[in-house]
This record gives C-alpha cells, structure tokens and sequence, in this order.
C-alpha cells in the first residue's frame, strides 16, 4: 500500500483492536519474508517518485511466500 500524507491508510488496514499478537511471536516470518516485501517497497517507491498510476494507492496488496500467490485489495 502506498500511505500519502492524509490518507489514513494505516488506519484502515489497521484499526484500533485488542488483537492476539501471540501468532507472530510464535510462529515469526521466513528469513526471506523481508527480503521480498523490501524489494516490492522500493518498486513502488519509484513508482510514486514517477508519478506512475498504477502505484498501489488505495490498495493493499497481499502477499502469501508459502503459496507464491500476490493479491491486490481495493481499499
């Protein structure tokens, strides 16, 4: 997701909860996991730096390493 000044983005994706976050203390990510999600920041940084349409503004795109599988969520 691309979050510009105001969006409220964050927010949206999210919001204020008394969720369980013993999930990622125990199971953790795959060494790779930021490897991937940093290359995929950094397209679409430049993406937004050339004021390209189809940066994810609005959108939230999904990502799955252990099916391979990507999904782009209108927001």
């Amino acid at each position: 997701a691309v979050d510009r000044p105001g969006d409220k983005l964050f927010q949206k994706i999210y919001p204020a909860h008394e969720g369980d976050a013993s999930v990622d203390i125990s199971a953790g990510n795959p060494s790779f996991t930021a490897s991937v999600v940093s290359a995929i920041q950094a397209a679409e940084a430049i993406k937004v730096l050339l004021n390209k349409e189809d940066a994810l503004y609005n959108k939230l795109l999904m990502i799955d390493l252990s099916e391979h599988s990507y999904e782009v969520i209108e927001l």
